[in-house]
């Protein structure tokens, strides 16, 4: 449902942003993805996101294209964890491992890096505001990411 695209927020996040990341697509409501880390994560700078469509649409696909500076190669045996709620309810727990998605291919060298990424988005993906917690280790167990925010998800 949502792994790729938060796999690919990750691969690019954002540990010392001083404002949040809106995230441009179709639709008006933005998405937004605030820091949770510190100066010691790997990745450092979150330059855009674009999720197409915005809202997102249970049952249809989604590209996300992310573009990021690292300090370091992301290298095979990287791992994202998800935790998303609706609400306080739970609909997407996962780890995930980052060098095996779709348009993403290891090791991600230091620096500027883009992304782009296309993913179904399954019809039974609940309706609403998903909060998103995304963490990210390394192959080598450094430190990469961590991420929160939401992701609006429509109905077709």
């Amino acid at each position: 449902m949502l792994s790729v695209l938060v796999a690919s927020v990750a691969a690019f996040a954002a540990p010392r942003a001083v404002t949040p990341l809106m995230a441009a697509g179709s639709g008006d409501v933005q998405t937004i993805f605030t820091s949770c880390g510190d100066s010691t994560y790997i990745l450092q700078r979150l330059d855009s996101i674009t999720v197409n469509p915005y809202p997102v649409i249970s049952g249809q696909p989604l590209n996300i294209n992310a573009t990021g500076l690292t300090t370091a190669d992301v290298v095979t045996g990287a791992k994202v964890k998800v935790v998303a709620k609706l609400g306080f309810i739970p609909v997407l727990t996962k780890e995930i491992d980052v060098c095996t998605q779709p348009g993403i291919s290891c090791p991600i060298p230091a620096g500027v890096n883009s992304i782009n990424v296309a993913q179904d988005i399954p019809s039974i993906t609940p309706a609403g505001n998903i909060n998103v917690d995304i963490t990210m280790t390394n192959g080598d167990g450094a430190k990469l990411a961590c991420l929160t925010g939401k992701i609006q998800v429509v109905k077709a």
